[in-house]
């Protein structure tokens, strides 16, 4: 049957940690990555999103492109290249009702011959009070095999959240 999540990692931030990386990616089907509630213990500090394999995240050669709509200036659109991939640009925080949501779409992680793409749609909350939603895509610029998602603030911990990789059948 076709249309089915099967989840294969999970993860619920209960203590402060500065990353979360989700395995499980073990062949070429497509992922949906998930997160709600992530909340972080400096404010305004980026949420952000690396490929990783076997534990080693991958630091540089990723294209992004975004288009950003927040509620404190006028959407913009980001074309760049980078270190990770910023999904929630204003950034969250350690008060009140700060926090990110997404979900993300992995294509192509698994096979070392191919470029690992995705897509990325989040929503994040400030103090400011900032609210942005962003919708893009990324890609890796080199072919290579990636097998988890790894995520990070741009500094600081995670305090809070509830992250999950279900497998597209």
């Amino acid at each position: 049957m076709s249309g089915k999540l099967i989840q294969v990692d999970s993860e619920t931030i209960t203590t402060a940690t500065s990353t979360v990386t989700l395995t499980g990616i073990t062949d070429n089907s497509v992922y949906l990555v998930v997160g709600r509630n992530i909340k972080g213990d400096t404010d305004n500090k980026a949420f952000r999103f690396r490929c990783s394999d076997d534990g080693t995240p991958i630091t540089s050669d990723y294209d992004v492109a975004y288009y950003r709509i927040r509620t404190s200036s006028p959407a913009n659109i980001g074309a760049i290249s980078q270190a990770h991939i910023s999904i929630g640009g204003v950034g969250t925080g350690s008060s009140g009702n700060e926090q990110s949501n997404f979900h993300m779409m992995l294509y192509n992680m698994f096979n070392s011959s191919e470029y690992s793409t995705g897509t990325f749609a989040p929503v994040t909350y400030n103090a400011t009070p900032v609210l942005e939603g962003n919708t893009g895509s990324f890609g890796l610029r080199n072919a290579q095999r990636t097998n988890e998602a790894h995520f990070l603030l741009a500094s600081g911990n995670f305090t809070s959240g509830q992250f999950a990789m279900y497998k597209v059948i």
